[in-house]
């Protein structure tokens, strides 16, 4: 397995991508779901996620499999996508 070192430049550059394209989610727009999510949740440290999905109506990508025991939002593993893209159905 090679591993190829980044410049720190590259990495800037792919974090002002991220940043670009990917807008954050302020505790403002996601704290009306936290309740619901530490109720649904084992670990409190994953109910930020769940609110904040909750509050985009979006899924989470996570091999966490604390995530998967609630049924609030669809939680997706790696292996969940990969058999997804390779059935074409992503």
């Amino acid at each position: 397995k090679i591993i190829q070192a980044r410049s720190d430049n590259d990495i800037d550059m792919r974090q002002k991508e991220v940043e670009e394209n990917i807008p954050p989610i302020e505790f403002s727009e996601y704290k009306q779901f936290l309740k619901k999510a530490l109720d649904a949740v084992n670990d409190p440290d994953d109910a930020p996620y769940i609110a904040a999905a909750l509050s985009i109506t979006a899924s989470i990508w996570s091999n966490d499999v604390h995530l998967k025991g609630q049924s609030l939002v669809k939680v997706f593993t790696t292996e969940d996508l990969v058999i997804m893209l390779l059935a074409g159905a992503i």
